[in-house]
């Protein structure tokens, strides 16, 4: 069995590893800054009717909602729960064997977090 020698380490190399070793973390004090925040409400529609939310896109215009007049260019509009979503795509998350409202959950609560 052939042996194999190690070569000694370089001195930069033992040089560079003292001198870090002495370095200390340094703060800098930055100006005061103010930051944009919003809020962002998320709604996965797990209390949909039947899992579906139907609308117009005269009930997208109403000046009482806060949301845009045009949602997906196609009258009239329908959006489905995550729920029927995960079953419809066969998205099985938890690894039982079936896409339900269990795996929905937890891609809904992956996504929140």
């Amino acid at each position: 069995m052939p042996k194999f020698k190690l070569k000694p380490k370089s001195t930069a190399v033992k040089a560079r590893r003292r001198s870090s070793v002495g370095r200390q973390l340094e703060t800098m004090q930055l100006e005061a800054r103010c930051m944009l925040a919003s809020s962002l409400y998320v709604d996965f529609g797990f209390g949909f009717p039947d899992e579906v939310m139907y609308f117009t896109p005269a009930d997208m215009a109403d000046s009482g909602v806060n949301g845009p007049g045009n949602l997906f260019h196609q009258p009239p509009g329908d959006v489905i729960s995550l729920a029927r979503t995960v079953r419809e795509l066969n998205l099985d998350y938890d690894g039982d064997g079936t896409a339900n409202q269990a795996d929905a959950t937890l891609l809904g609560n992956r996504v929140i977090n």
